[in-house]
Parts: C-alpha cells; sequence; structure tokens
C-alpha cells in the first residue's frame, strides 16, 4: 500500500509542542515532520536532541518522538520509525498524531490490522481528525470495504 508522504507530513503538523526556552523551540520547530525530504537528517538530529533533553516535558518529548518517526518513515526506516511511534504513545496515550503516525508506518510494514486499530484510536481521541478519516478511508478502501471507505472520505 502507498501513501503520500505529504499526507503523512500533514497528520504529523498536527502535533503542538508546549511553551519551551527560544533555543528549545528552534529546536522543536526543525524536528516536526513537514515531509521537506532534502531535510531528514537536519530534523532527526533536532528530534534527537529534544527527546534526549531532561528538561523538556514528557508532552514535548512525545511529539519529538512522533515527529521523528515521520522522518523516520520517510527514509524508508519503518522499524526505527515503529520503535519512535510506538514510544511516543507510551510516554502521551492522548495524541492523536502519535496513532495517526504510527498507523501510517503499520501500513508501510504491510500490517492493516494495526493500522486501522491505530486510526480507529485517532479518531477516538480526535473525532474531527480529518486526517485519520483519510488515512482510514483509504485503508478501507484498499480492502475492498467500499461501504466504510466511501463514509470515512466523505467525513
Amino acid at each position: 500500500m502507498r501513501f503520500s508522504v505529504f499526507a503523512f507530513a500533514l497528520a504529523a503538523l498536527a502535533i503542538s509542542f508546549n511553551n519551551a526556552s527560544a533555543a528549545d523551540q528552534a529546536d522543536l520547530d526543525r524536528c516536526k515532520f513537514a515531509g521537506e525530504l532534502n531535510k531528514t537528517d537536519e530534523g532527526i538530529a533536532a528530534c534527537d536532541r529534544v527527546v534526549s533533553d531532561s528538561r523538556m516535558s514528557s508532552q514535548d518529548r512525545a511529539s519529538a518522538l512522533s515527529s521523528r518517526c515521520g522522518w523516520w518513515w520517510a527514509k524508508k526506516d519503518s522499524d526505527r520509525a515503529l520503535t519512535d511511534c510506538n514510544e511516543s504513545v507510551r510516554l502521551y496515550r492522548n495524541s492523536a498524531a502519535a496513532y495517526l503516525n504510527r498507523g501510517n508506518v503499520y501500513l508501510s510494514k504491510s500490517d492493516p490490522d494495526h493500522a486501522l486499530a491505530d486510526f480507529n484510536e485517532a479518531l477516538r481521541l480526535d473525532p474531527k481528525n480529518a486526517w485519520g478519516f483519510a488515512a482510514r478511508g483509504n485503508l478501507y478502501k484498499s480492502k475492498g470495504d467500499f461501504d466504510p471507505a466511501l463514509a470515512d472520505l466523505d467525513e
């Protein structure tokens, strides 16, 4: 199954970071996965700094892990991406973006059942998440489940 980097990038942008110092904020901003594939190493390095900074809140670290998951996914390293998404979910279970990102990684690993579970959780946490409906609708469509696909894509 093939899903666009753009869709994943936009889903990842739903992540919100807490307040941080100006230097920390620069790393938080660089870390956000925005689909700029020519900046993957820079994005990963910024995320590394946020994740390893003990002054950051667990929610900021979880957001950075979710973004780094996106960067690894863009580099086609699904195993590293999944590790980061799993840790993001462990640190902050209320992040719809982390579940959505992890669902996309599961799709790249040809695991639609886990992807569907994560898309469902993302939508439970954020019932108006357009990217969640699009991802789940496309997954249903790829499985030939056209009625739920159409319902999600209409939503």
